[in-house]
């Protein structure tokens, strides 16, 4: 073999082993046509080239999806992406680096195949690793749409209410088996009234996913972002859907009601989290409460008149809320903006019920009755509309009353059951 020949010979195995991912020394890199993954061999970050695989097409799959599917704006650069750590306890993250501030570069981190493992081993919606690491890199990649759109002066990146829930939906946007959303929507379910709405971060992603997919999609998401940089919070809600003649409290009550409802997406993958698994079946999946969403109240219709004015539930979760609701014996209110409580009624009495709501007068209220059977759901205004009339309310299962509200006032109220003439 002459000098020529040994030559183009080393230069094709070069070639061959940046493509595998193997480099020379401490640090490799895997470059793809939109990123280029930076890991390590040795250290508390090592890992091995298969995982570096993972993490590369992972962000290139959601770059599909995000970008030249949904058309979201992102960039023009190759972004590069570190294995790390996760010595914060983080599985991703994402920062500009404008070192070069006329060539700003997008730079994700995603944590090692060991700090992924150790996140899915405490997790309550049943994941695998790699759905773990691929809604991750998901996230993460939206986080740098955010930026961008944010240079253009197309979204708000200070928007705290938006990013990291917009990032949350992303995740179920491009990876919509893995379902790993859910687990950040827990707080939401377990305590539902525990925390205003915009004070929401992760587990606002839920919301997001369900108006995604009752108007609009991924148009939805853009529309509000496109907003938030010429308004705050709901304004920027109601600006996006004012053509559709919706605001925010109307999405919010839609919401809260197919939340209550058993309506959701996903809605199979809640259910078995409050399924305990027979004797028999050996499973890994913990249930992680006796009801989702957690009720503020609990009663049974006999036929007798009666008052419900107080918190009687005693909602546990299995782990440390940031937030919790109102303990039992505690007057009934909507303690925060865009807080939901659910009052189950269990119909035991053939007489029919008269339901009627009163509350501060200051507080904008939104209430429904939602007349609940194995076939579905009624469901019956009870605010702006007067009182409600169920007959027959022994065919039901359940009679759920959702309370939410808006911003101003106490959110006090009560809720009276007559029986019918």
């Amino acid at each position: 073999m002459n000098d020529r020949s040994l030559r183009y010979v080393l230069i094709a195995l070069l070639l061959i082993l940046v493509v595998q991912g193997v480099g020379f020394g401490e640090g490799y890199e895997l470059p793809s046509e939109h990123f280029v993954v930076y890991y390590g061999v040795s250290g508390s970050a090592a890992v091995d080239v298969g995982y570096a695989r993972l993490v590369r097409d992972a962000l290139e799959t959601a770059y599909d999806v995000l970008v030249d599917r949904y058309g979201f704006a992102i960039l023009d650069a190759r972004i590069e992406v570190e294995i790390t750590a996760g010595d914060g306890g983080e599985l991703g993250a994402e920062y500009l680096d404008d070192s070069d501030p006329s060539a700003p570069v997008p730079v994700i981190g995603i944590a090692t195949e060991a700090r992924i493992a150790e996140a899915l081993s405490s997790m309550y919606v049943p994941c695998t690793l790699e759905g773990l690491l691929r809604s991750t890199a998901a996230h993460e990649l939206f986080h740098a749409v955010e930026d961008t759109l944010s240079l253009r002066g197309l979204n708000d990146i200070s928007e705290a209410a938006f990013v990291e829930p917009f990032a949350v939906w992303a995740q179920e946007a491009v990876y919509p088996d893995v379902n790993d959303y859910l687990e950040d929507g827990l707080d939401l379910l377990l305590a539902p009234d525990s925390v205003s709405f915009f004070n929401r971060t992760y587990d606002a992603g839920m919301f997001w996913v369900f108006l995604s997919a009752r108007h609009g999609g991924a148009s939805a998401i853009a529309r509000v972002m496109e907003e938030s940089a010429l308004y705050e919070g709901r304004y920027a809600i109601d600006a996006a859907f004012a053509d559709q003649g919706l605001t925010f409290l109307d999405l919010w009550e839609e919401f809260a009601v197919a939340v209550g409802a058993g309506d959701l997406p996903d809605q199979g993958v809640i259910d078995r989290l409050v399924e305990e698994a027979p004797p028999d079946v050996k499973t890994n999946v913990r249930p992680v409460a006796d009801r989702l969403p957690a009720l503020t109240y609990s009663g049974i219709w006999t036929g007798m008149d009666t008052t419900i004015d107080r918190v009687n539930v005693e909602n546990t979760a299995p782990y440390e809320l940031w937030y919790r609701d109102d303990p039992p014996g505690t007057p009934l209110r909507v303690a925060h903006a865009y807080g939901i409580d659910y009052i189950s009624i269990t119909p035991e009495s053939s007489k029919g019920m008269v339901i009627s709501f009163t509350g501060d007068p200051g507080t904008e209220f939104r209430a429904d009755v939602v007349a609940i059977d194995s076939d579905g759901y009624a469901l019956h205004p009870l605010t702006g509309g007067g009182p409600v009339r169920i007959d027959s309310p022994q065919i039901y299962d359940e009679i759920l009353i959702v309370v939410t509200r808006s911003e101003a006032g106490k959110g006090d109220y009560a809720i009276e059951l007559e029986a019918a003439d």
